[in-house]
């Protein structure tokens, strides 16, 4: 039960599950489904040290079953695919020895559209997180809802700033409409934007010190690796734990912001309903008046 390995997919993506298998032992999980009328399987592996070639007899075995589909393997595997390219050499010992053992292994039609692969700088574990960015269609966008950034109230300076805007705004236009209606719209209107631009550059703000912290983090676990006695790299790790701690507590302010606002509404279940309403009458293809297939979502 310890290694049992899990794929997390969130509510936003538009992935529709068609089937899931995993090994008994929690060695892997293999989910397959549809992204953007896409046939996409996905499979999370942690091979245990020192794993029998069973296993990896009994993997392929299984994702032969998937060829054809867009197939993306994330694993740890617990080693390293070459000794001189995959790991720093000599071997130091434990804790001050870097090897890339996670990796993402992927079919050919998602290699072509695979725009960045990244390796993270090592924050919460003494594991490096890797991420992949894969274009399925740049033209398929979604619409957002825009909603006030309530951590905003909390800044005595922005609030200072928002009486200030309020009092201008109804001295200079007060007089100069004659419908009350008309005014509270354009009163909104502007509020929201004045709003917008102060969460955008707190965002700004946030993500420069973040992208300046892990520079300075990359830099000093360069250091490390050349010199594993070398202790600056806490100083710039406690710092950028600092800021995860501050975005963590936004995201719980959230979930309590939207439990709130739900209170004993039935919202949970309604959404897994429709959702499996729209799944099962979703329309992945049609025959238009010239007799041709469309399968673009917009143009359907």
């Amino acid at each position: 039960k310890s290694r049992n390995v899990c794929i997390l997919i969130s509510k936003l993506v538009p992935f529709i599950k068609l089937s899931m298998e995993s090994d008994k032992e929690g060695r892997y999980i293999i989910v397959r489904g549809i992204l953007w009328r896409t046939e996409v399987t996905m499979v999370g592996v942690y091979a245990p040290p020192h794993s029998p070639t069973s296993l990896y007899v009994e993997l392929a075995t299984v994702l032969a079953k998937h060829r054809g589909t867009s197939l993306v393997v994330g694993a740890d595997w617990n080693g390293v695919w070459d000794e001189d390219l995959d790991r720093t050499g000599p071997p130091l010992p434990a804790h001050h020895s870097y090897s890339r053992l996670d990796s993402f292994l992927v079919s050919g039609q998602v290699g072509i559209g695979t725009t960045v692969v990244s390796i993270h700088n090592r924050i919460i574990s003494d594991y490096s997180p890797v991420s992949m960015d894969f274009i399925f269609d740049p033209q398929i966008g979604r619409q957002v809802i825009w909603r006030m950034n309530n951590s905003l109230l909390a800044d005595k300076g922005v609030l200072q700033a928002l009486r200030h805007e309020i009092s201008a705004f109804f001295s200079e236009n007060e007089n100069t409409v004659v419908s009350t209606l008309v005014l509270w719209e354009a009163f909104k209107a502007t509020i929201r934007g004045w709003l917008i631009s102060q969460a955008t550059a707190k965002t700004k703000m946030f993500k420069t010190e973040w992208v300046k912290l892990e520079a300075e983090l990359a830099e000093a676990e360069a250091v490390h690796k050349a010199c594993p006695q070398d202790n600056t790299i806490l100083a710039n790790l406690q710092r950028l734990q600092d800021l995860i701690q501050h975005k963590t507590e936004y995201v719980l302010f959230k979930t309590r912001e939207w439990f709130f606002t739900s209170g004993d509404k039935a919202g949970k279940m309604l959404a897994y309903r429709l959702k499996k309403l729209e799944a099962t009458n979703m329309i992945y293809e049609i025959t238009n008046a010239q007799q041709e297939s469309v399968v673009h979502p917009i143009k359907i």
